[in-house]
């Protein structure tokens, strides 16, 4: 039997049915270390991208590891479109980081992730872009927005938000009119020129 000071740690143990919970608590923690780690890449990447990312650097294109490498910086023509491309992964990282729009987050920092892992493979040994690539793919497929995170918060809020209903003044005439000749004995019938009846 479980106790309930025990239900407070659904990490802890199993619940009556025998099956085990998932505390999603833990993901969102998971989901922090690996926004900031991202965070803490990219800001060093931005120091010496002229020297990682540009054609003239240590990586460039004919370095590439295996013919079929996908690599966004190699659309990045000149140092400000290369800045571009490092402002929207820090900015695709912040929102993972915070959890909002968890979901598309993920699948921007990911392709981010494997076009730095693409890049630096024939010319850098750095362990971290492949493992950190892999993390976020999977990443893709659980809950990691459930709790605290942005997506939480606002789902939250529309959750609670009370639901409003407006009737129109027309609409509340026809109710009326159908009530009232519902209830009334009497039916009326219009005579028309031609001597026909027609109901109302």
């Amino acid at each position: 039997m479980v106790s309930p000071r025990s239900l407070r740690r659904p990490w802890a143990v199993a619940s009556a049915r025998g099956e085990w919970r998932l505390d999603v608590r833990g993901l969102a923690l998971f989901r922090m270390a690996l926004g900031l780690a991202s965070l803490v890449e990219i800001a060093e990447l931005w120091a010496y991208r002229e020297a990682f990312l540009s054609s003239k650097g240590v990586c460039p294109q004919h370095k590439v590891k295996g013919p079929h490498s996908f690599d966004l910086f190699f659309a990045a023509q000149g140092d400000g479109a290369t800045s571009l491309l490092l402002v929207l992964n820090f900015l695709a990282a912040s929102a993972f980081a915070c959890g909002l729009w968890s979901r598309l987050a993920t699948v921007i920092s990911w392709l981010f992730a494997v076009s730095l892992h693409h890049r630096f493979s024939g010319c850098v040994d750095y362990g971290g872009d492949q493992l950190r690539a892999q993390l976020l793919f999977w990443c893709m497929f659980i809950p990691l927005g459930s709790v605290w995170s942005v997506d939480a918060y606002l789902d939250h809020c529309t959750a609670n938000q009370p639901r409003l209903a407006v009737t129109t003044e027309s609409s509340d005439c026809e109710e009326s009119k159908d009530r009232r000749r519902a209830q009334s004995p009497l039916r009326l019938r219009t005579v028309h020129p031609e001597g026909t009846l027609a109901k109302p």
